[in-house]
């Protein structure tokens, strides 16, 4: 019983550096996107923007699930 709590609780830490070390790469895509956004000319910020926007409509036809709903909630925040 002890054994499976300890390979448990170093599931769980792999588990945890491994989100940690995706929102770092999360963050720094934020940063590279925020970049690219200001370089850009309104036109084709708007564009982008809007095609974006269009491409994730479009795919919403089934269920939406909860990093779905994630996603979209972060792309919104990107883009506004």
């Amino acid at each position: 019983m002890r054994y499976l709590i300890s390979e448990l609780l170093v599931n769980i830490a792999a588990r945890e550096e491994e989100s940690v070390r995706l929102e770092h790469r999360v963050a720094v895509m934020e940063i590279f996107f925020r970049q690219m956004m200001d370089k850009m000319s309104s036109e084709e910020r708007q564009r982008l923007i809007d095609g974006v926007r269009d491409k994730v409509a479009h795919n919403d036809s089934g269920p939406v699930s909860y990093d779905t709903a994630l996603l979209q909630q972060q792309m919104n925040r990107l883009l506004d």
